[in-house]
């Protein structure tokens, strides 16, 4: 793939292993994958299908667990 300790080649995405889940506002949202962020060290790109009724605000609470092991919990604005 590519030398540990350099930045990800931006020929192709490079998901991550094993299972990503992302919680916002304690809903589960739907289909979560990450990816190595190309040209990054270490970065990693989450994305995630909202669910139809996502909670709004400007700080709402989002989780992601990776192979059952939690983040820390952040916030972000839904509108």
């Amino acid at each position: 793939f590519f030398d540990e300790g350099k930045a990800v080649p931006a020929e192709n995405l490079i998901s991550a292993a094993g299972s990503v889940e992302v919680f916002l506002g304690g809903q589960q949202a739907h289909g979560a994958r990450a990816y190595l962020a190309p040209g990054q060290i270490g970065i990693y790109i989450v994305a995630v299908t909202l669910p139809p009724d996502p909670p709004t605000g400007d700080a709402v609470p989002v989780l992601v667990r990776v192979n059952g092991v939690d983040s820390q919990t952040v916030t972000m604005a839904i509108q």
